[in-house]
């Protein structure tokens, strides 16, 4: 977190996204108030630390890790604050201070915040105060009613019911909540209520409509209700290294998210090397942590109503995937200074739960972190309709395999002479597209037009091995340098 972004914020004062709290040694009541306001409204940043008028009173070296670990627990905790969240902390020094950021998400549902001899309560965010609307019908009326643009994951299909979820799932993902915690709640409810607990059954205030809604489908449901929900849902995983045009091996994931988020792993640590590495005192896989990440973050933050497929493809030397998205900045994100935001808060809840995903923003810092060690380079993200991460493999991505690869690796040894001659008929191709692309280019052209009159279906090999190419070697531009992931990019000749 950088500290002029620190200075910004206190400049610019409290208001309705941004809070001071002037903790110095402990935790009040006042800031899950807070938290709970932010999410229930347009999201916010909070700064403990700092007095409301903008003084930097610091927190206490010594209580600064025990309000971060405790705020954390809290958050976590379903019977506090309901449904539990995911949220982001950085700790910062300025003026030779300790302050603790906490950036809190707009959430797609409403939360409650248990509060001693109150009980449960609804907040709101007006102006620089946390109103208390509990039992106001109208005012939570018109927050339930605000929700519904901000995630599809709370869509409710009243004529879904347990039967038409693998029951089987549920046991099995309450033995997870049970290995991260002995005393897990779900472990003394019924499937039912576990649904209801994490809000995977809802009711629409605006409707009256009640039932399981998308999210729980997803995470619970058997395949027949999945592909009946969603038909266009899959997660494509391709390996695209000798045949550039198709591929050398796929797997389509259509299943539930937690089998997914399995297979993703799987087909990652199948595919590509894994060298030793030592966490402490511990062995590790690199490619199991860096594929971790990329498939809880397909599986949590993707659209699930945009009818884009996503996909996992692994190439000669890059790993690119991507998936339908509500982008918010259209641009490539700065992974230093990004600002998370979780696109499905339900999802991000169980996959929590499960010990499937950590806070809200761990996972790119995470994924920077594993694919620096893996490769040495750091991942790029880019926020556009199709939300894309792509990792440069470079020697990282000598393709290794399990057991059941072996006769490919032996292929490739006892076929290079073969390959020779088939790597130098690729070059001549490829010079060929090549030529054809400036001459078709004379004219500003996109993309997939440039796709397809290379009659090529896969528009990430066009552009990472003729497109990118061209653009570094400044035989081509973009119509639009300072907007490279614009939908309407266009690539020209230069003259």
């Amino acid at each position: 977190m950088n500290c002029n972004k620190i200075r910004k914020l206190i400049e610019s004062g409290e208001g309705i996204k941004i809070e001071f709290k002037s903790n110095t040694t402990a935790l009040s009541d006042d800031v899950f108030e807070t938290i709970c306001a932010f999410l229930n409204t347009g999201g916010g940043e909070i700064l403990l630390g700092v007095e409301d008028d903008g003084n930097i009173c610091g927190i206490s070296p010594d209580a600064i890790d025990r309000i971060e670990s405790e705020l954390i627990t809290v958050l976590n905790n379903p019977t506090k604050i309901e449904p539990s969240l995911i949220i982001d902390t950085r700790k910062v020094e300025i003026e030779g201070k300790k302050v603790l950021y906490v950036f809190v998400p707009r959430s797609s549902i409403v939360h409650t915040l248990l509060i001693k001899k109150k009980g449960k309560r609804i907040f709101k965010r007006v102006g620089e105060s946390d109103i208390d609307i509990t039992g106001r019908d109208n005012l939570i009326a018109d927050l339930y009613l605000n929700k519904k643009d901000v995630s599809s994951e709370t869509k409710i299909y009243q004529h879904c019911t347990l039967d038409d979820l693998d029951r089987g799932l549920i046991d099995r993902a309450v033995n997870m909540a049970r290995a991260q915690q002995s005393n897990h709640p779900w472990l003394s409810m019924s499937h039912e209520e576990i649904l209801r607990s994490a809000k995977l059954y809802n009711k629409d205030f605006q409707t009256g409509e009640e039932g399981i809604n998308l999210a729980g489908i997803l995470l619970f449901g058997k395949d027949s209700t999945i592909g009946s929900v969603l038909p266009h849902y899959r997660t494509d995983l391709i390996v695209r290294r000798k045949n550039l045009d198709r591929y050398d091996d796929r797997d389509t994931v259509t299943t539930n998210l937690i089998d997914s988020f399995d297979r993703i792993i799987a087909f990652g640590k199948k595919h590509l090397s894994d060298p030793f590495y030592l966490e402490g005192v511990h062995r590790i896989s690199v490619v199991g942590k860096i594929f971790r990440e990329l498939a809880s973050n397909m599986l949590i933050h993707r659209e699930y109503t945009k009818a884009n497929v996503a996909q996992v493809v692994i190439g000669n030397d890059s790993i690119i995937t991507e998936n339908g998205n509500m982008p918010h900045s259209f641009e490539k994100i700065d992974i230093d200074e990004f600002t998370p935001y979780p696109k499905n808060p339900i999802i991000a809840s169980v996959f929590k739960q499960l010990s499937l995903a950590d806070e809200l923003g761990s996972g790119v810092r995470n994924l920077n972190h594993y694919v620096n060690i893996y490769t040495g380079t750091k991942p790029e993200l880019n926020d556009a309709d199709s939300f894309e991460v792509i990792i440069p493999l470079g020697d990282g991505g000598i393709w290794e395999g399990n057991t059941q690869d072996k006769a490919f690796v032996d292929n490739e040894i006892r076929d290079s002479i073969q390959d020779s001659a088939q790597d130098s008929t690729q070059d001549s191709t490829q010079d060929e597209r090549v030529k054809t692309v400036l001459e078709y280019c004379k004219t500003a052209r996109s993309m997939q037009e440039i796709a397809d009159k290379l009659e090529l279906s896969s528009i990430k090999h066009v552009r990472n091995t003729i497109i990118k190419p061209l653009i570094e070697s400044e035989k081509l531009s973009m119509t639009l340098p300072e907007k490279p992931n614009s939908k309407n990019q266009r690539y020209i000749v230069q003259n």
